[in-house]
């Protein structure tokens, strides 16, 4: 679920959606 751009994830890699 890696760069779906979701707000966990956003805010553990501080990386913007679609990565």
């Amino acid at each position: 679920m890696a760069g779906d751009g979701s707000i966990e994830e956003v805010a553990l890699n501080s990386q913007p959606p679609s990565n």
